[in-house]
């Protein structure tokens, strides 16, 4: 019988290792602050990871910087474009916090964006509110019982500073645009401003508990460093200072993480799957807001999509809008589209308005077309027409195995339907829009894809 106690004793014993070994594990992943919580297909279920992520970070002096074109690229995630730089912070409700600043000259846009744990925006302020201060400056305080207003503020003395002049926040002229992607700049810390050159605060609503906050540049190839003299600075509240080298770290694990999440979303899901209702995949559609809400989007922007075919080469044509940029204050300020990854939502290449090859319109004196290639490699749009002397061409990676295309367009007037200036965005997305629906409201600016 002896023999029997002790085949019983080894087998507490190892059952007591194994669970040892598990708690010690799980102790190690649950101290990795950039720990992928265990979540099933729905987009929704990413939320706990936003709450965690944000609470990580929170009151520190913008510990995450996403510019893919910086050197190194830093956090390529959520359909980032080349010339588009993000600041990224949290915050707790149970500060009033103060970002003051100069918004850059020459620019195409600038936004401060709230999002809640859920990943959906609250509250946006952009430029246009603060064009009429002197030099760009603004206030900017956040606080959960604010109702979205500018106060203006009585200032103890005079002004030091000059309003800008129109020319200096102009956007780049039609023969400006084949010139090169703005050149990587260092990496920043955070500026102060003497308020009392502050004629006003803008008073923004946020939401109770901890919540993100991200600055967007849209850069142009005029716009000067934005590091540092055109980060916010922070007050209110004791917030942690992040050095450089930190900041880049925190922004690379933090694309890792997002970027398994993102896979698991869309592994072994089709496209109808993805985005029901839709047939024609391989036309420019509207993405419902559900599926955009998971990227952290731009209040101000619209997100088209197309797929490749069999050969996986897109050719698109279009028209470009008159006027866009800094000086369009209430209307199209941006245009772009970006090879990504659907899977990761990393971008692999994009091209700005303000890069492309344009040729004059024949039908509409005044106004340029363009024709926009997309592939994993020149040589295979040479096959299917690509002509490198006044084509356009982005490529996709070629460990991307699952291409997609999107079309960015940033108008500061999203209430209007006047296809001049962009009717998409008088569509209501909150089911997935088909090709034709969007053709229609869009008229002669809808980007049209040949699919080979």
């Amino acid at each position: 019988m002896w023999w029997i106690l002790v085949i019983i004793l080894i087998i507490i014993i190892i059952i007591l290792a194994v669970c040892l070994s598990r708690c010690k594990q799980n102790k190690e992943l649950i101290s990795i602050p950039f720990l992928t919580p265990s979540i099933n297909e729905s987009f929704s279920l990413l939320q706990p990871y936003f709450r965690y992520e944000y609470e990580h970070f929170v009151n520190e002096e913008w510990p995450l910087v996403s510019s893919i074109s910086s050197n190194p690229p830093t956090l390529n995630i959520a359909y980032p474009d080349n010339s588009i730089i993000y600041y990224i912070t949290s915050f707790n409700s149970d500060h009033t916090v103060t970002l003051e600043g100069v918004i850059p000259p020459r620019i195409y846009f600038w936004s401060v964006t709230l999002y809640d744990t859920k990943g959906i925006y609250t509250s946006s302020v952009i430029d246009n509110l603060f064009r009429n201060n002197p030099n760009g400056q603004y206030m900017i305080q956040l606080n959960p019982s604010f109702t979205n207003q500018l106060i203006p503020l009585v200032s103890s003395s005079p002004s030091s500073f000059s309003s800008p002049s129109p020319s200096s926040f102009s956007s780049p002229s039609p023969s400006s645009f084949s010139s090169p992607s703005p050149s990587p700049s260092p990496m920043f810390m955070p500026m102060s401003v003497d308020i009392q050159n502050v004629p006003n605060v803008y008073q923004m609503k946020c939401p109770r508990g901890v919540y993100s906050v991200i600055v967007r540049v849209y850069t142009s190839l005029n716009t000067p460093s934005i590091y540092p003299n055109y980060v916010p600075s922070i007050s209110g509240l004791i917030a942690s200072q992040v050095t450089p080298e930190q900041r880049i770290v925190n922004s690379n694990k933090l694309q890792v993480s997002f970027q398994q999440l993102f896979t698991k979303k869309v592994k072994n899901k089709t496209l109808p799957d993805i985005f029901k209702g839709i047939t024609n995949f391989n036309a420019f559609f509207l993405p419902s807001k559900s599926i955009v809400d998971v990227a952290f989007p731009n209040p101000f922007a619209c997100y088209l999509t197309v797929f490749p075919s069999t050969n996986n080469v897109i050719k698109v044509m279009g028209l470009l809008q008159n006027n866009i940029g800094y000086q369009n204050s209430d209307g199209i300020r941006f245009v772009s589209f970006m090879a990504s990854n659907m899977s990761t939502t990393a971008t692999d290449n994009s091209i700005s308005f303000n890069e492309l090859s344009l040729q004059p319109s024949t039908v509409y004196p005044g106004y340029y077309v363009y024709t926009v290639y997309v592939a994993y490699s020149e040589h295979d749009a040479l096959g299917f027409g690509y002509n490198p002397t006044i084509d356009n061409f982005i490529g996709w990676g070629s460990s991307n195995i699952n291409p997609i295309l999107l079309y960015r367009i940033v108008q500061t007037n999203t209430t209007g339907n006047n296809p001049s200036t962009s009717g998409v965005f008088s569509l209501d997305n909150t089911q997935n829009v088909d090709a034709n629906t969007v053709q229609s409201v869009m008229g002669v600016y809808y980007p049209v894809a040949t699919c080979y």
